[in-house]
């Protein structure tokens, strides 16, 4: 019977032995780690992104093929009978090492070149079409990228022509990304008084996520008030932390003080924290390159500051019934279109189709 090889990212192990196994496994193949049969692995409640990916392709695959599955860091090469599908994600840096550098030759990049006729290969990736989000990966498209799944806004498939990937790609999916709205009720309830709303920011601080506009917001608007959870420090925002599981508790308590979620991404496959937030019940004002542009969000542009300061003005004068209005949006929309359902169909029907 053929199987389905799943490359993606497992979740490590707490405890200093749980650690030191998790890294034996990543380097000697000859000791099979239990979650190559979907065993045993630490899954964290809410699932986070890219875990999330992982749980829900490999519960979703399972129905259809026997599944072996790898973290993406693993150092030696899938064994593929000529029936057998790789569905791999490739190591994505932003720092100008090329795919074959020993540090990001990993298990996917292995095991594509050594079955680089294989016909039955499947590439899964984040994608936006930056030059150095992708310096990585543009050079194993060109050799590997027939049929290449796209985790993605709907604004770097529509302006396809402007991509570096687009000569190397034969068959394409674009596919959006999803989320448990379980795992995120609504806890945004009440908004403050106009004129007192306060403002939220979920990320880190890297060059794509441009918080030098989040920062120029800041210091565009008088007594402007913003938190920001995350790795990095943002000019005129409040830290809250480094970091944080967003549970429904967690959550609850920044909802006592902070309405409104931005996002200034320049170049974002989807934004993550986007969806997590329109399900907790907090208004969402973001950039298209944010990945998201639905009609309950308030758009911002990437480097046009007057604009989002008029923007976040307006959303300072509306009526709370009108805020409240477009949150139960935001959640009626990623329910309905960023659910694991829609998106496991979605790829195991692109696998089936062409292979």
């Amino acid at each position: 019977m053929s199987k389905i090889h799943l490359i993606y990212k497992v979740p490590r192990r707490g405890g200093i032995v749980g650690r030191i196994f998790d890294k034996i496994f990543l380097t000697l193949p000859w000791i099979v780690p239990t979650w190559r049969y979907g065993l045993f692995i630490p899954w964290r409640k809410p699932i986070k992104a890219p875990h999330s990916i992982s749980y829900n392709l490999l519960k979703a695959l399972k129905l259809h093929s026997k599944v072996r599955f790898y973290d993406l860091y693993e150092k030696h090469t899938c064994h593929l009978n000529s029936s057998d599908i790789l569905l791999a994600v490739p190591i994505q840096t932003m720092d100008g090492r090329d795919w074959k550098d020993p540090s990001v030759y990993n298990i996917t990049a292995r095991t594509c070149d050594r079955y680089s006729e294989h016909k039955n290969m499947f590439i899964i990736m984040p994608y936006n079409h930056d030059s150095q989000y992708n310096a990585t990966v543009l050079d194993f498209i060109k050799e590997h990228g027939r049929n290449v799944i796209l985790i993605c806004g709907p604004i770097w498939t529509d302006t396809w022509e402007q991509s570096p990937l687009k000569p190397y790609i034969k068959k394409l999916l674009r596919v959006d990304m999803a989320i448990d709205s379980n795992d995120y009720p609504i806890v945004k309830k009440h908004f403050n008084q106009k004129g007192k709303r306060k403002f939220l920011y979920i990320g880190h601080t890297e060059y794509y996520k441009n918080t030098a506009q989040l920062e120029a917001i800041a210091k565009a608007i008088p007594g402007f008030e913003g938190g920001h959870i995350g790795r990095g420090e943002i000019n005129g925002w409040k830290k809250i932390s480094d970091g944080a599981d967003l549970t429904p508790k967690f959550m609850g308590e920044i909802a006592k003080d902070y309405d409104i979620f931005l996002n200034t991404s320049k170049a974002d496959a989807q934004a993550t924290t986007i969806l997590e937030n329109m399900c907790f019940g907090f208004l969402v004002a973001c950039t298209p390159e944010s990945g998201y542009s639905y009609d309950s969000i308030i758009p911002l542009k990437i480097d046009d500051t007057d604009f989002n300061v008029k923007q976040i003005d307006y959303l300072q004068k509306m009526d709370e019934k009108e805020l409240l209005k477009l949150t139960r949006l935001n959640r009626e929309y990623a329910i309905k279109f960023h659910n694991w359902d829609i998106f496991c169909k979605k790829i195991i029907n692109f696998i089936y189709e062409n292979k």
